[in-house]
C-alpha cells in the first residue's frame, strides 16, 4: 500500500490509511534449508622452514520447498567434501610465505517473489578460493599482505522465461595488506586496506554482464591510532579513520554512491577508586558529520529484484560518554 512519496532531504510523516494497517494472513513456510558438517584439521611440520595446514570438511545440505498450501513442491539432498589446504614456508624465523586453496559447499539462494519459481531454493553452490600471502613480524610491528581470487556461482532471473536459476559466476580478485604495532613508545597503530574487483560474468543479460557486484566498493581502508599521554599510564587518546570507495547501486551499475571518509575520536582515563578500577570514556563518532550510506545492497544476495534494493544511512555525528567500574 502506497501512503505517499517523499525524499530523504525533505522527509514526510504519513498518517495511517483510513482502513488501518493491512493484515498479512497468508504467511507460510516457503523453504526449509538444513546444513550440518564435520571438520578435521591438522598442521604438519617438516622442518624449521616448511609446514602444511590440512583441513577437510564433510557437509550435508538438504532443502524442501513448499507452496502456500503446505505441499512440498521440490527439494534436494546432497553432500560434499570441502578441502582447505595451505603450504607455508619460512625464509626466516620472523617471515612466512604461504599459499592456500579452498573449496566448499554453501546453501543456494532463494528465488525472489517476482520469479516464475518464487521461494524456490537453488541447489548448493560450490565456491573456490586461492590465496597467496606474506607475513613479517618485527619486534614492534607486524605486517601482512595477500592476493586472492574467489569464484562462486551467480544466480539471476532469466529474462526469457522469468525462472530464477544459476546464470553465471561472480569472480572476486583482490589484494589486501594490514599493519599493526607500536611505532613509538606511546603510539600504537593498526590499519589496513583492501582493493577488490567483483566481476559478474555470464549472466545471460548484456546489461548486467561483466559488471561490479552491488554494494561492494573497489577499495576500503582503515587506520586506528592510540596515543598514551605523558605523565601517567592510564590516559589515552584515539583516532579512527575509515575510507570507502564508491559502490554500484544496481546490477547494471547505472550509478555509484560517492566515496566517503569518516573519522572518530575518543579518550579514556582509568584509575583505582576505593580498590576498584574505574574507567571514563568519551567518544565522538563521525566528527565531520559526513552524510554517507553505511550499507548498500540488494534485498537478497543476488540482487535479482530491483524493488528490493536496500540502503541504510550512516550514523551522524554522535557523542557518547560512559563510566565503568570493575567488580
Amino acid at each position: 500500500m502506497l501512503l505517499g512519496s517523499a525524499s530523504i532531504s525533505n522527509p514526510v510523516v504519513f498518517g495511517l490509511p483510513p482502513a488501518g494497517i493491512p493484515t498479512h494472513n497468508n504467511l507460510f513456510i516457503s523453504s526449509v534449508v538444513h546444513q550440518q558438517g564435520v571438520n578435521v584439521a591438522d598442521t604438519v611440520t617438516l622442518d624449521d622452514r616448511w609446514s602444511f595446514r590440512l583441513t577437510l570438511s564433510q557437509d550435508w545440505i538438504w532443502t524442501d520447498n513448499y507452496n502456500n498450501a503446505g505441499v512440498r513442491t521440490s527439494g534436494y539432498r546432497t553432500n560434499g567434501i570441502g578441502p582447505l589446504e595451505s603450504v607455508m614456508y619460512k625464509p626466516a624465523a620472523n617471515m612466512t610465505i604461504y599459499a592456500t586453496y579452498g573449496s566448499s559447499l554453501q546453501q543456494g539462494d532463494l528465488a525472489p517473489g517476482t520469479a516464475a519459481n518464487p521461494g524456490a531454493a537453488l541447489a548448493p553452490y560450490r565456491s573456490s578460493q586461492v590465496e597467496a600471502g606474506y607475513k613479517l613480524a618485527l619486534p614492534r610491528i607486524a605486517f601482512s599482505t595477500a592476493v586472492f581470487r574467489i569464484d562462486r556461482p551467480f544466480a539471476n532471473t532469466d529474462p526469457v522465461d522469468n525462472v530464477f536459476k544459476i546464470s553465471g559466476d561472480q569472480v572476486n580478485n583482490g589484494v589486501e595488506a594490514t599493519v599493526s604495532g607500536r611505532v613509538a613508545r606511546r603510539l600504537v597503530l593498526s590499519g589496513g586496506f583492501t582493493v577488490l574487483d567483483t566481476n559478474v560474468t555470464k549472466t545471460g543479460n548484456a546489461s548486467t554482464d561483466n559488471k561490479q557486484f552491488v554494494g561492494i566498493p573497489r577499495f576500503k581502508s582503515s587506520l586506528l591510532a592510540e596515543y598514551r599521554l605523558p605523565g601517567g599510564t592510564a590516559t589515552f587518546l584515539s583516532a579512527n579513520w575509515q575510507s570507502v570507495g564508491g559502490r554500484p547501486i544496481d546490477d547494471i551499475n547505472s550509478t555509484y554512491t560517492p566515496e566517503y571518509n569518516v573519522v572518530d575520536l575518543g579518550a579514556r582515563h582509568a584509575r583505582t577508586i576505593m580498590n576498584r578500577l574505574t574507567t571514563w570514556r568519551i567518544t565522538v563518532n563521525n566528527v565531520g558529520d559526513v552524510h554517507y550510506w553505511s550499507t548498500l545492497g540488494p534485498g537478497n544476495i543476488t540482487g535479482t529484484n530491483v524493488g528490493s534494493y536496500t540502503a541504510h544511512l550512516g550514523s551522524p555525528r554522535t557523542v557518547a560518554a560512559s563510566m565503568e567500574v570493575a567488580f
